[in-house]
């Protein structure tokens, strides 16, 4: 069982910042089936599309680089937000050692190997900074749409090393965010609680505690999210048939029970419609979110 360390939330090292839209339908959690040219989520008439990146090969042969899922993109969408709202700049400083920015990002012991926290962290970091996500509101009929169109990375180097804590890689390593993402992301940032995402145990729970997080600053009377809206926006790859909704709500009610362990100011009720959510006190503070942001 997970247990909640104490913290300190008005810190500013105990928050890490979400994008919103990104808030709003989520990346995949695990590798999208084979065949599956662009991943879609919907909320109402917000829809995110993200489509992976092209390889290159030494022969010049090209292949996808994948999906970015699970757990690590999402750390690190966490991290170069704050990044970007604490130091102003689209220029993220990614760190001289790989092993330092493993326990830096995920709280977690650096290994090696294929399987490895920085094998894990260098390929997903990889297939998100290379992928291109769009974000579109469609109003009733189609008739209205506004759209962007975002690469989340202008330039990147991943040169971190592979060394022991401490030990510098001989190249500087960094993302630069491209002018259209860093507007994006410092304009409207959730704020999270970090101490809370690190002992979440899944992308899908953190999923759960970001929306919660951003629905309960502003939810003014109960609202139920009902079975089949969650089941376009979450990350969730089940079918659309009863066999399939069955699994939804087995999934979100236990990612929901470790949700509420750390977060008990949500008041959530599973219920046969749906999550039926009521006005709470938010996750964070918005003392401590507004000094680090400055407002």
């Amino acid at each position: 069982m997970m247990q909640l360390r104490e913290r300190d939330d008005d810190s500013g090292d105990s928050l890490a910042f979400n994008p919103a839209p990104l808030t709003m339908a989520f990346l995949p959690y695990r590798q999208p089936k084979a065949g599956t040219e662009v991943w879609v989520r919907r909320n109402g008439a917000f829809w995110l599309t993200v489509r992976p990146g092209v390889r290159l090969g030494p022969s010049g042969e090209t292949s996808s680089y994948g999906y970015p899922f699970g757990v690590i993109p999402r750390a690190l969408l966490m991290w170069v937000t704050a990044e970007a709202l604490r130091t102003q700049s689209p220029k993220i400083e990614l760190g001289s050692s790989l092993s330092d920015f493993v326990v830096k990002l995920l709280g977690q012991r650096a290994t090696g190997g294929r399987n490895g926290t920085r094998t894990r962290v260098k390929e997903q970091a990889t297939r998100l900074f290379n992928a291109e996500i769009t974000y579109q509101w469609m109003g009733n009929n189609d008739q209205r749409q506004a759209g962007v169109n975002l690469k989340i990375a202008k330039a990147w180097a991943l040169d971190l090393g592979d060394g022991e804590m401490g030990q510098e890689s001989l190249f500087p390593s960094y993302v630069q965010l491209s002018s259209d993402f860093y507007e994006e992301i410092v304009k409207s940032p959730v704020p999270l609680n970090l101490e809370v995402v690190r002992l979440l145990g899944s992308a899908a729970e953190i999923d759960l505690y970001a929306w919660l997080t951003y629905k309960m600053f502003n939810l003014q009377r109960p609202f139920t999210h009902k079975w089949e809206d969650i089941g376009e926006q979450f990350g969730y790859q089940f079918s659309k048939t009863p066999k399939g909704r069955y699994k939804l709500k087995e999934n979100i009610t236990a990612a929901l029970r470790n949700v509420l362990l750390v977060y008990p100011e949500a008041n959530v009720e599973v219920t046969p419609a749906g999550l039926l959510l009521r006005p709470s006190l938010t996750s964070v503070p918005l003392k401590g979110s507004r000094e680090l942001r400055g407002n």
